[in-house]
């Protein structure tokens, strides 16, 4: 963190910054560090007193960039530059630590691996209205917290994406949306999002492992390529105000039509296909199907 302690460049200006703190990541290694670490190039499938050093040796990664983390705010805070600046701590992926089976990530589209964590420092004065979770407990399932001022501290209910950072950060410079950008500012009120905004698409092709996800407030629909080095389920259904970890798939018990229809709608945007994707879902059924964002066991009737 050497660059913390010289003098920021063009300090009394407009300025960017993006740090990439490695830790926590594989191989985990133990800090201070002395050269040793478990990698995934070493084991696969850990057992027994394995498991219990990795999840020791992952907590540490964790503080480990926690206190680096710290440093830099801290410098921020020395050279007055804390308040008037937008600061975004989030991650790329999560680890699965055993949750559903496997012990790293880029396998599965489960929450443990993309329910990341997403912190934002607005500037200072900065307001903005949200669905706004309370500070204590959980929102009650189903329900729906009111619209609210919402500010520095508190804890926003809705759902966002990665995808969204990006535009966050134009917009709040005042440099509006790229053309061709996909994502909206994370400052938008939910009832202002398009639905597809209100929504969440996740897909995976690595290793082998082709598998989509959508995950709305109350439903994750997983589907996967059959094949997978991985033996994920082909399609998996949950319902996270009673399931939240994921255990209970309701896939083939219950129809969830109207969530493909959405899935494949969403990915038919996100590979360029704007005008199919702006047609209603059942109309453009027949040719989601054609295209093969849609399987043909699915129902086009409304």
């Amino acid at each position: 963190l050497a660059a913390h302690e010289q003098p920021t460049a063009g300090r009394d200006g407009r300025w960017f910054l993006v740090l990439h703190y490695m830790e926590p990541h594989g191989p985990y290694f133990r800090h201070p560090r002395d050269g040793h670490a478990v990698a995934r190039s070493d084991v696969s499938e850990p057992d027994g007193a394995l498991i219990r050093e990795m999840e020791t040796l992952y907590r540490g990664e964790v503080q480990h960039v926690d206190v680096h983390l710290g440093l830099l705010l801290e410098f921020l805070v020395r050279e007055g530059l804390y308040d008037d600046t937008l600061v975004i701590v989030t991650t790329d992926h999560g680890e699965e630590l055993g949750d559903h089976g496997g012990w790293w990530h880029g396998s599965t589209l489960y929450d443990e691996q993309i329910r990341v964590p997403l912190v934002v420092k607005y500037p200072q004065g900065y307001r903005y209205v949200a669905r706004q979770a309370p500070a204590e407990e959980a929102p009650e399932p189903g329900s729906a917290p009111e619209l609210v001022e919402v500010s520095n501290g508190d804890r926003v209910a809705d759902l966002v994406r990665t995808l969204d950072i990006g535009p966050t950060i134009t917009h709040l410079a005042g440099l509006g949306l790229p053309g061709g950008w996909q994502g909206v500012p994370l400052n938008g009120t939910w009832d202002q999002r398009a639905p597809r905004d209100r929504v969440v698409l996740g897909e995976l092709d690595l290793d082998g492992n082709r598998v989509v996800a959508l995950r709305s407030n109350t439903h994750k629909l997983i589907l996967a390529e059959p094949g997978g080095p991985r033996g994920n389920p082909a399609c998996a259904l949950f319902e996270l105000d009673d399931d939240p970890l994921e255990r209970r798939d309701l896939c083939m018990s219950e129809s969830a039509t109207d969530l493909h229809l959405q899935l494949a709608s969403l990915r038919a945007f996100a590979h360029g296909q704007t005008e199919l994707a702006d047609l209603d879902v059942y109309e453009a059924c027949a040719e989601l199907k054609s295209l093969g964002y849609l399987s043909e066991a699915v129902d086009c009737v409304p």
